[in-house]
């Protein structure tokens, strides 16, 4: 939806990129299915299931799972939708964080090549913050929509690699200071803890097996792994074999993503991000881009 929000009819304002999550849960229940059917295979013998996104896209949710927009009282409000990934009317926000990391040194600025992108977790928080605080308040987290899915299979975690380059977290420091966000906004103070907190798993990792009441919802196999959701560019480079030093991966469709690993954190003034085990294990993932490709 980036003219009409479907459910109101409301004009929505220009940069704005949103979905209705009930869209990937009808999706999931159809394709699922479907797909095996024309594999020709018995679904017992489906073992695992692995899940990749476009990120950042951004779900406020309960603790439950359940998104706001599915509640009445949030059905119209436009802040309650998915923001995805090309969602840009974050972008003041934006600059307005890579404006005070820069004058404040923050060490997370420099793996993202200087810059925040308003595609990135955090503008889109503050939007959310600032123009619908009621939603704000009322969600008990904020969740990509590829973790949104993994927690429709299983349970709710947290992809390292997608927090790592899209919401700026590292091993070492977390997500950016508090300090940091309440010089952003006082009210950013204790966003990173009251709204992304939940188990961060590496690449790879088991989010937990299929539960029963999924294995009904999507036509799967209970008890089938499912692994930790993944950005949908970073998990063709280990597909590809780009699994050591000096390879180099592109990948091409709307925008173009290219990937290449050292053994070193390496500071490269333009990149998209950077990050430890973001692509292959014990490696730093470096990631850059062209935005637009068609």
């Amino acid at each position: 939806m980036d003219k009409t929000l479907s459910a109101s009819g409301e004009s929505l304002p220009a940069d704005y990129a949103l979905q209705d999550p009930e869209d990937y849960l009808y999706a999931l229940s159809q394709v699922v299915p479907e797909v095996i059917a024309q594999a020709g295979v018995d679904k017992a013998d489906v073992v695992s299931v692995g899940v990749d996104f476009t990120c950042s896209t951004l779900i406020p949710v309960y603790e439950n799972g359940l998104p706001l927009c599915f509640d009445p009282k949030f059905a119209k409000e436009k802040h309650a939708y998915v923001k995805l990934w090309k969602h840009h009317a974050a972008q003041p926000y934006a600059d307005r964080i890579t404006e005070l990391a820069t004058q404040r040194g923050e060490p997370w600025i420099a793996r993202m090549g200087g810059k925040i992108s308003s595609e990135f977790t955090l503008p889109k928080l503050w939007e959310l913050l600032d123009c619908a605080p009621d939603v704000y308040e009322a969600c008990d987290s904020v969740v990509e929509a590829g973790d949104f899915i993994v927690s429709h299979l299983v349970q709710q975690v947290r992809s390292y690699v997608t927090a790592a380059y899209k919401a700026q977290y590292s091993e070492a420091d977390g997500y950016p200071s508090e300090d940091f966000l309440a010089a952003l906004d006082e009210r950013l103070r204790y966003a990173a803890r009251d709204k992304l907190s939940a188990p961060l798993l590496k690449a790879g990792s088991l989010a937990g097996r299929v539960t029963r009441a999924a294995a009904e919802n999507f036509g799967l196999p209970e008890g089938a792994a499912v692994s930790v959701a993944m950005p949908d560019a970073h998990v063709a480079a280990p597909a590809m074999g780009v699994l050591r030093p000096g390879k180099t991966v592109g990948i091409f469709g709307t925008s173009n993503c290219y990937y290449f690993l050292s053994e070193e954190d390496i500071a490269v003034s333009g990149i998209c991000g950077s990050a430890l085990d973001g692509v292959a294990p014990s490696l730093y993932g470096h990631e850059a881009g062209l935005c637009s490709l068609g």
